[in-house]
């Protein structure tokens, strides 16, 4: 969404597909129909005595709900992690400024991808083993 407006990418063509199945996976590796959002916010601290033991501050990776209505009537809805968090550690009043994104990776998300690759490589390896035999 940009300003409220869907975007709309180039006609794709491709001659080559054939079966539906080929136009779906074509579709997957070059459409993301999930827009990129980013969400900056400043966290305010509320000092009051009936909420203590109950809120819960955020650390880096939380993840949260956003629905967002647009000018255009559309809206927009998506759970986005918490990717950094800024604030001054001499300052304890100093409201921590939070950027949340649904399509930051952090270190699990590498490691994830990671271990997929290789469980498929691995997958890969042995049935041609398997053929050569």
């Amino acid at each position: 969404l940009i300003e409220g407006k869907p975007r709309w990418g180039e006609p794709i063509r491709d001659d080559t597909v054939k079966k539906p199945s080929n136009m779906v996976s074509a579709l997957k590796k070059h459409v993301n129909p999930y827009p990129d959002v980013v969400v900056e916010a400043e966290y305010q601290y509320i000092y009051e005595p009936a909420l203590q033991g109950i809120e819960e501050g955020f650390w880096k990776g939380d993840t949260i709900h956003v629905i967002a209505d647009t000018a255009n009537g559309i809206t927009f809805e998506d759970d986005v992690r918490l990717v950094s968090v800024t604030y001054n550690p001499l300052n304890p009043y100093d409201s921590p400024k939070m950027t949340f994104a649904n399509f930051r990776k952090d270190i699990q998300d590498y490691q994830v991808s990671q271990a997929r690759q290789i469980k498929q490589q691995k997958r890969y390896i042995d049935q041609l083993m398997r053929t050569l035999n």
